[in-house]
């Protein structure tokens, strides 16, 4: 299993580190039944969502939260062969934006903010070969992530119930069944971590990705 220590893991003590910046009840953990650092794959969303925040909601982010977006986001990986325990769900914001009457957007000056905390969480995962930006804020940080030639970085349409409105729900849904089967498929091709090049999808850039809707 990927599981890892909430006690000594890395991930834990980024998660302290950007509480100690960003207070402890804006910033839910990792969800300790997913991937660890050596998973292959990181899944980035926006920002936390309330039913993910301490005290609040599970206190983690995981695709088993009660919410439509966590429901979604867990059908469409399932569906692809992706074990909870292999993957590392995460938010390009890492602390929750907005107040008691609602969660906002993530700002541009939110994201560049968030970049050192995510380059930190890239030097954690040392076997990581796909990054999934998942939504279109997630996807501006595609020119910092460009920077970085040791994955492969793909997009998704965001599992929300505003992006998977009725006139365009079974749309997207192929569309990130085709994308997450395509990961995959490629994954299971690779040499083993440390062990060899690329995979089919090649290197930096978005590939294969859907359309640049949120």
């Amino acid at each position: 299993m990927l599981g890892y220590s909430m006690t000594s893991s890395s991930f834990q003590r980024l998660v302290s580190r950007i509480r100690r910046d960003k207070g402890a009840e804006h910033v839910p953990d990792f969800d300790p039944d997913g991937g660890s650092e050596a998973s292959r794959f990181l899944f980035l969303l926006e920002a936390p969502g309330p039913k993910s925040l301490p005290g609040k909601g599970s206190g983690r982010i995981s695709i088993d939260n009660k919410d439509g977006t966590a429901k979604r986001f867990k059908e469409q990986l399932s569906s692809c062969g992706f074990k909870k325990s292999e993957i590392v769900v995460w938010n390009i914001v890492p602390w929750y934006l907005g107040d008691h009457k609602g969660i906002a957007s993530a700002s541009a000056r939110d994201i560049k903010e968030a970049v050192s905390y995510l380059d930190e969480l890239l030097s954690i995962m040392i076997d990581l070969e796909y990054v999934i930006l998942v939504g279109q804020k997630a996807r501006d940080s595609l020119v910092y992530l460009s920077s970085h030639d040791r994955f492969t970085i793909v997009g998704l349409h965001h599992p929300s119930n505003q992006s998977f409105r009725i006139d365009r729900r079974q749309q997207f849904t192929d569309e990130n069944i085709a994308v997450l089967k395509r990961i995959k498929n490629a994954a299971q091709q690779t040499a083993p971590p440390n062990g060899g090049p690329a995979g089919p999808l090649g290197n930096s850039g978005v590939s294969g990705g859907p359309p640049s809707v949120s």
